[in-house]
């Protein structure tokens, strides 16, 4: 298991893209990463095992990575939804 380090950074994602659906992009709040996955926060509810496509920031002016992870757990919290991702290689 890899260390998880701070990583408040915010995020889209796309519910869409594995399925072969219309975009459906979402934002979400990043809590922490590590070399295996990624924390989030957001309003839309997540199932585990949905894949997503990530827009992670990277140095640059809206400069964005694009990384695919599984939902690998998601329980909601108050108005909002703690997710933890697995990055898919």
């Amino acid at each position: 298991m890899t260390e998880r380090k701070a990583f408040a950074l915010p995020v889209e994602y796309d519910l869409g893209a594995i399925a072969g659906e219309a975009a459906e992009f979402h934002s979400a709040q990043a809590q922490d990463i590590c070399a295996g996955g990624l924390g989030i926060i957001t309003d839309h509810p997540l199932k585990k095992g949905a894949v997503l496509r990530l827009g992670l920031p990277v140095s640059g002016p809206r400069a964005l990575l694009p990384v695919f992870a599984e939902v690998a757990w998601a329980v909601p919290a108050a108005d909002r939804f703690h997710a933890g991702l697995r990055f898919l290689r």
